[in-house]
């Protein structure tokens, strides 16, 4: 994300992603993979990457629509991933090597914390 932010690059995600952040937080914390206060301080530096939140309009909605009965998923969260990415002409990286994997587009990537972007 350093490289990114110094290349000028925009951070982008649907609206859901802080919902997302907050709740996979709150998950390690009830496992006790890590302190309240260390989710707290997680949270308030994923709010300070300066990544601009988009709310989903009716064209994403429906593409996350298709998105998620063609990858045949019960949920569409990570759809609108991908409805954003398509509306944006941009790149999708993701951590999820499933959502990656399923997808086997040129646009989206897959990375994870021990493989850097």
């Amino acid at each position: 994300m350093q490289q990114w932010v110094s290349d000028g690059a925009e951070l982008c995600a649907p609206t859901l992603w802080l919902c997302e952040i907050t709740s996979a937080l709150c998950k390690v914390v009830r496992f006790g993979q890590i302190t309240p206060a260390e989710a707290k301080s997680a949270l308030e530096l994923a709010q300070q990457l300066g990544v601009r939140l988009n709310a989903p309009d009716g064209t994403q909605a429906r593409r996350a629509f298709e998105w998620t009965m063609h990858l045949n998923r019960a949920a569409a969260y990570d759809s609108f991933y991908l409805a954003l990415a398509e509306t944006l002409d941009c790149n999708l990286w993701t951590a999820d090597r499933h959502l990656f994997n399923a997808v086997e587009l040129p646009w989206v990537h897959c990375s994870t914390i021990d493989q850097p972007l």
